[in-house]
């Protein structure tokens, strides 16, 4: 007589986390002794083109709740994992681009600031400050600034380019 089962523990996990757009998660099971289960199959949904694997590397664009179905003849388990991608602020710097005289300033300001943290301005030089909001910038040839910050864990950056007009 032959006796169709599964693994005691078949949830998944991480089953709530949260990444940053670009990143990649493991969805796994705990560790089980696949030789004693030698019919068991996985089908993962939404599929990712590894359905037969017991665990999916994934990298959603939006915030997707996986569904993996385990069978072995007639037993059925399914176990769900929602990956959350956070959603970005488009942080931006005014104005963008800009033109100015050798030896005048232009100040910059950052939007969409609203969770932005530890906000660092880069290349240091001819800035007034580098963790502040507000910079004025005075350089001495055409320089592309970036600020940099981070929203709930996740990298955010704007750029804004000061252009130094030729003297005619």
């Amino acid at each position: 007589i032959a006796v169709d089962s599964l693994p005691a523990n078949l949830a998944l996990h991480p089953s709530d986390t949260t990444i940053c757009p670009g990143e990649t998660v493991l969805l796994s099971s705990a560790a089980f002794n696949q030789p004693a289960y030698p019919g068991i199959e996985f089908q993962w949904f939404p599929g990712q083109g590894q359905d037969s694997l017991s665990e999916l590397l994934v990298k959603p664009d939006e915030t997707t709740t996986y569904l993996r179905k385990t069978t072995n003849g007639v037993c059925l388990d399914s176990a769900f994992a929602t990956v959350h991608v956070v959603t970005l602020p488009q942080l931006t710097v005014v104005p963008s681009d800009t033109m100015i005289c050798i030896g005048s300033n232009v100040s910059l300001s950052l939007t969409n600031l609203l969770g932005v943290s530890d906000i660092t301005w880069s290349p240091a030089d001819f800035l007034s400050c580098i963790t502040c909001e507000n910079p004025v910038a005075t350089p001495t040839t055409t320089t592309t600034y970036t600020a940099s910050g981070i929203y709930k864990g996740c990298p955010v950056s704007a750029t804004a380019q000061v252009v130094i007009q030729s003297p005619r």
